[in-house]
């Protein structure tokens, strides 16, 4: 089976997941995240976040368990070290964003780069986490699990 197919087979039960946790977890982090942020005595009341985080962490698992050029202890061990890191990259994320709309008055242009970087840090940092611990072999295409591979045109007659 091909790694895209595994990713598939994997993503569909962490995607279920990822979205039976979202709103709690989406009130929890950014709980987390605006008590960090507020200035001392204030506090930042959080109306609507809609974030798709956990989704991420959804996604890096997936990466993960599809990783079948690695030991399974391997992409078990990179799960268990890169939830964690994930998890901080997220705080600082919204800790940022709050900084942000705080220093701008939340304007419309802070809104917008408010919401490309939370959703561009969500698979981004996925991916790159996912990268560091199990997928150097397959992206310098070595070996037989290759993410895609390149054709060469044979002699020409």
């Amino acid at each position: 089976m091909s790694f895209l197919w595994r990713f598939v087979a994997w993503g569909a039960p962490a995607f279920l997941i990822a979205w039976l946790i979202q709103a709690p977890y989406e009130h929890w982090i950014g709980g987390l995240a605006a008590g960090l942020a507020a200035p001392r005595g204030a506090q930042i009341e959080i109306l609507d976040l809609e974030l798709f985080f956990p989704f991420d962490l959804g996604v890096f698992v997936a990466l993960c368990l599809a990783s079948s050029w690695a030991p399974r202890a391997s992409r078990w061990k990179a799960i268990a070290l890169g939830l964690p890191v994930l998890i901080v990259v997220e705080i600082l994320v919204l800790f940022f964003s709050f900084k942000i709309l705080m220093a701008t008055g939340s304007s419309e242009y802070a809104l917008r780069l408010v919401n490309g970087i939370c959703r561009l840090e969500g698979l981004m940092a996925a991916a790159i986490v996912w990268g560091s611990f199990l997928a150097r072999g397959p992206l310098l295409l070595q070996g037989s699990s290759r993410l895609f591979s390149i054709r060469r045109p044979g002699p020409l007659a």
